[in-house]
């Protein structure tokens, strides 16, 4: 017959094992989340030096390094409206050089906005590391046309894709916007982390983008812009529930779902993104 004391001993042994190998697992995710999370892509010298499309490259300094932006300037200055675009991870902002080169409104400029990291910028991506990016692109943009910072996308607006949206998002919350066009929008990252390692070590995550703190943040705002989503049906990174969540929760928020669109491909249906852009 075992030795009760002895079982004992072997079960609580196991199971101290067992609590330091999780333990172990949640300080490696920890440690390495940054490379969980974030994909960057970087630029050949001449993607910057000649950009494409009728871009030129707007150079500019935040806390922790050099930063490069994209700008395609509107053809009419004086109705200018203004459209702040993030991409999605992976994504890089001349990923959007066909999108702005067909653009026909002459009243419509484009700044575009790596994240830290990504394309040519220095740099370690984070949340408020990102909003720092897209802060010091605005003012360096703002004091090229004389505007106010503040001011810059107050006609026209945020423009951004899946990790892009909830970047463009934050931004609305600090800049005055008039539309924040939001393509493949999580509704908030922690979600995200619950989806790829479950509970409890999604609580590690330290990059916490919350599009649902950003929404309620605009619901408060005495000139709330107009919020529009669109998602593709076939989305299986960022699920489309997530967008009719948002939408449910934020009525304000008005949702276009693509049938037979997944997540890396959205952005190349123009048509619906403009749309959403130039609103009913």
């Amino acid at each position: 017959m075992a030795d009760p004391a002895a079982v004992t001993f072997r079960w609580r042994r196991m199971a101290l094992i067992i609590v330091a190998m999780l333990g172990l697992f949640a300080l490696a995710l920890f440690l390495v989340q940054e490379q969980l999370i974030y994909f960057p892509r970087r630029y050949e010298a001449h993607e910057i030096d000649a950009p494409p499309g009728g871009l030129r490259a707007l150079r500019y300094r935040v806390g922790d390094g050099e930063r490069v932006a994209f700008v395609r300037a509107p053809a009419d200055p004086e109705a200018a409206r203004w459209w702040l675009v993030c991409s999605g991870n992976g994504g890089v902002a001349l990923d959007w050089v066909e999108f702005v080169a067909i653009e026909d409104d002459p009243s419509v400029g484009y700044l575009l906005v790596d994240h830290p990291g990504f394309g040519a910028n220095g740099g370690r991506p984070s949340p408020s590391a990102g909003d720092a990016t897209v802060d010091g692109a605005i003012a360096a943009l703002a004091a090229e046309t004389g505007l106010a910072p503040a001011e810059l996308l107050a006609r026209g607006g945020v423009l951004g894709h899946s990790l892009g949206a909830a970047v463009a998002l934050r931004a609305a919350t600090r800049h005055r916007v008039g539309t924040a066009v939001l393509l493949a929008p999580f509704t908030d990252m922690m979600a995200m982390a619950r989806r790829q390692v479950g509970w409890p070590f999604c609580h590690v995550l330290t990059h916490r983008y919350d599009n649902r703190a950003a929404l309620r943040a605009l619901a408060e705002q005495p000139r709330r812009p107009s919020v529009r989503i669109v998602h593709g049906e076939d989305d299986t990174i960022v699920p489309p529930a997530m967008a009719r969540d948002l939408a449910a929760e934020f009525p304000f928020a008005v949702v276009t779902a693509l049938p037979d669109v997944g997540h890396n491909d959205l952005i190349d249906h123009a048509a619906a993104i403009r749309a959403a852009m130039r609103g009913p």
